[in-house]
């Protein structure tokens, strides 16, 4: 039973240590530090203007910012792109350990590196804020500002701060569901490109996903049930109320959704690795 265990999490953590010599994962979080900072910049000005710090809750409003949500989605693709992780190294380990344990290590990489993925993300959407940060267990009069008047129009502001979030929610709250969402948003990609790379090749697997996230800039454009077919669209805190609205799915039904279609995902990935010809 230990081994059955230990020996796909020894090889999800083999793929994740591959990170410190990807350029691509530090590009990706720079890129994204840098876009950030960009849509940032507007509430450094507020707080110098106004004097009022903000508190460390970022974080749920870069979801609910569509160009945010987006480019964040896009950085997790960059990663996953390459699904199953083939290399001449794993040909060793898929002799060693057998097909079920490699392809259940390959999965756990997925839902490791989508959480690794998400702290990264969250640790930059507090560092952005520094030095002007004040630490408190409420939203703030600055995030409070910000959604309920026009500060946003006057400091010429790109950045989405829902009052739907900080009516609804405590920071702490927020800042749970927010990564709760995220990461099943996440690893949804990571496990819908490994599928399709399996099967269908990684051109239709870059195709298909890529149509996926670009619908969530413009997703509220279309029709409401666009929002039931579109699970990218589902990490939006914003969009993703509690009640029925019938808009979009509510919060409940999208993370129960949401792990549904992970455990589908995953039940169909064993099922190609069976019949899939890998060396």
């Amino acid at each position: 039973m230990s081994r059955m265990f230990f020996v796909p999490v020894s090889i999800s953590f083999m793929q994740l240590r591959k990170w410190i010599k990807k350029p691509e994962v530090y590009m990706t979080m720079i890129c994204l530090g840098i876009f950030t900072f960009s849509r940032v910049l507007p509430i450094h000005t507020m707080i110098e203007a106004t004097g009022v710090n903000a508190t460390p809750y970022l974080f749920p409003f870069l979801f609910s910012d569509s160009y945010m949500g987006f480019f964040i989605l896009v950085g997790c693709a960059i990663l996953f792109v390459e699904a199953p992780f083939w290399s001449e190294d794993q040909t060793i380990v898929l002799v060693r350990v057998g097909r079920h344990a490699w392809f259940l290590g390959q999965i756990y990489y997925v839902l490791f590196a989508s959480f690794v993925y998400l702290v990264g993300v969250l640790i930059i959407s507090i560092l952005i804020l520094a030095p002007d940060l004040q630490f408190a267990n409420t939203w703030g009069s600055l995030w409070n500002t910000i959604a309920q008047t026009n500060a946003a129009m006057e400091f010429d502001m790109n950045l989405t701060v829902p009052y739907y979030i900080i009516s609804r929610y405590s920071p702490l709250e927020a800042m749970i569901v927010q990564f709760i969402l995220g990461f099943l948003v996440i690893s949804f990609i990571g496990l819908l490109f490994f599928l399709l790379n399996l099967y269908l090749g990684r051109k239709t697997g870059v195709i298909v996903v890529s149509i996926m996230i670009l619908f969530t800039i413009r997703i509220s454009s279309f029709p409401e049930w666009i929002f039931w077919i579109f699970p990218t669209a589902w990490a939006n805190l914003n969009w993703m109320h509690q009640e029925v609205d019938s808009i979009s799915p509510t919060l409940y039904q999208g993370g129960v959704g949401l792990v549904l279609i992970n455990i589908i995902l995953i039940g169909l990935i064993f099922i190609a690795g069976r019949r899939k010809d890998l060396v």
